[in-house]
C-alpha cells in the first residue's frame, strides 16, 4: 500500500475556558496574538465575524513555517483545526495553540465542562484489493443495473462493489459523534489505477494501520 495523497486533516477539541478575573478574553488582542504567531492570511474582523455558534474562524496560517493550516475555528465549546498535513501535525498545532493561549490570556480550561477529542482523516492510497469479491451474492444486483441501463441504451459492464462503509450506532453519542469509515474508488481514475479514496475518523496513522489491514484481508 502506498499513501498518495493527504485530502484532509481535521482534529477537534472540546472544552471551554472561564476568566481568571471575571472577565473575558477581549477578541482583537486573541486575534493579533494568533495573526502573528501563526501568520494567518485571512483572520475575523468585523464584529459579526466573532460569531462563536458559527465559529470565528482563521484561514490559512501555519506552525513555525513547517506546515499549512488551512483552517482553524473557536466555537462555545471548543477548537476545530483543518490541514493537509498529517491529523497528528494538526494535534500539535492545537497544543501548542492552547498552551500559548493559557499562557497569554487571562484564562484556564473549565475541568468541570465536557472535554473530548474528535478526527477526521481523508486519504487517497493505492493498494491491492479485491473489493468486489467481498459480497459476491450481489454481484446479479449488479449485472441487472448494467443490463437495465443497456436496455436505455447506454452500454455499460456489470456494476461491481466500488466501495465499503463501517460506522456505528451513535444515537447514545454526544456530543461528538465520529464519522463513518469508508474506502471506495478513486472517483474519475480507471479500476486499472488501484486508486482508493478513504475517510475515518482516526489519526493518519490509525487511519494507515486499518487501511493496510483491510489490504491484507482483501488481497488474499
Amino acid at each position: 500500500m502506498r499513501l498518495t495523497n493527504i485530502l484532509l486533516s481535521q482534529s477537534v477539541r472540546l472544552f471551554r475556558t472561564r476568566s481568571l478575573n471575571g472577565g473575558g478574553i477581549y477578541g482583537l488582542d486573541l486575534v493579533r496574538g494568533l495573526e502573528s504567531r501563526y501568520g494567518f492570511f485571512e483572520v475575523p474582523r468585523t464584529l459579526s465575524d466573532f460569531d462563536l455558534s458559527k465559529g470565528v474562524t482563521f484561514l490559512h496560517g501555519h506552525l513555525h513555517k513547517r506546515f499549512v493550516i488551512d483552517k482553524f475555528q473557536v466555537f462555545e465549546n471548543g477548537v476545530l483545526a483543518e490541514t493537509r498535513a498529517t491529523v497528528e501535525q494538526c494535534d500539535e498545532f492545537l497544543d501548542d495553540l492552547i498552551s500559548w493561549t493559557l499562557e497569554e490570556m487571562p484564562i484556564i480550561i473549565d475541568e468541570n465542562a465536557p472535554r473530548g477529542n474528535a478526527y477526521l482523516s481523508q486519504v487517497e492510497i493505492e493498494a491491492e484489493m479485491h473489493l468486489n469479491e467481498t459480497l459476491l451474492t450481489l454481484s446479479s444486483i449488479g449485472l441487472d443495473i448494467a443490463q437495465k441501463l443497456d436496455s436505455y441504451g447506454q452500454h455499460s459492464p456489470e456494476f461491481r462493489i466500488s466501495g465499503i462503509r463501517m460506522h456505528t450506532d451513535v444515537s447514545n453519542f454526544f456530543p461528538l459523534k465520529p464519522v463513518d469509515f469508508s474506502i471506495e474508488r478513486r472517483s474519475g481514475a480507471p479500476y486499472t489505477s488501484n486508486l482508493y479514496f478513504s475517510s475515518a475518523p482516526l489519526k493518519t496513522a490509525d487511519h494507515m494501520n486499518v487501511l493496510n489491514q483491510l489490504e491484507i484481508l482483501l488481497s488474499e
